[in-house]
């Protein structure tokens, strides 16, 4: 019989979790399900490939301002959140655990910005502006907190403590995580 396979989410392990409200969210869930006693198998993804669709400006100027170009992140590509989640859902192995899939990264926002131009075949231009702007831009897509934890990694998102830090996309599936470079010729289309 299969399990559910909840998608939580990989910031429930970053040392400071407790003071993360994404992380917060998804560790009460994690627990309800824990407490009740379910068979359950967590998947829990990193940074969602699908982030970069906030990029409007790429789709209507082929431009992505930004304050931190040499940021980083490892984004996960959708297919193998959904990969992972299939499988736990279908073979009783999995129940009980709890899988970190956590992208092919990192990557910079610059790599990343390459790699859609790239799938678009076009040029996609990078322009640094500074703080005030970047804030203001973020502040229309995103809750003010967490604009200001992206501010204070200057654009990076943390990865995990060493020993945390196994995504479990190739023991799960047998494959390694796709990347970005992947995840941007399948989503060419929506930058058009």
């Amino acid at each position: 019989m299969a399990v559910p396979a909840p998608v939580s989410s990989a910031s429930v392990l970053w040392p400071d979790a407790a003071a993360n409200p994404i992380a917060v969210r998804h560790a009460v869930v994690e627990r309800a399900l824990d407490e009740a006693g379910l068979d359950r198998t967590f998947v829990r993804p990193g940074y969602f490939a699908t982030n970069a669709l906030r990029w409007s400006s790429i789709r209507t100027d082929r431009v992505l301002r930004t304050a931190f170009p040499d940021a980083t992140s490892s984004p996960v590509h959708e297919r193998d959140i959904a990969g992972v989640a299939v499988r736990a859902l279908l073979d009783d192995a999995h129940r009980g655990a709890a899988y970190p899939v956590l992208g092919a990264g990192p990557v910079t926002v610059r790599d990343q910005v390459a790699a859609i131009a790239a799938a678009l075949g076009e040029p996609v231009r990078l322009e640094q502006v500074d703080i005030d702007t970047y804030r203001a831009e973020q502040l229309t897509q995103l809750p003010a907190a967490l604009v200001d934890r992206l501010l204070a990694t200057q654009g990076t998102v943390p990865g995990l403590p060493a020993e945390r830090d196994v995504d479990a996309t190739l023991e799960v599936l047998g494959r390694p995580a796709a990347t970005f470079d992947s995840w941007a010729r399948d989503h060419a289309a929506d930058f058009r």
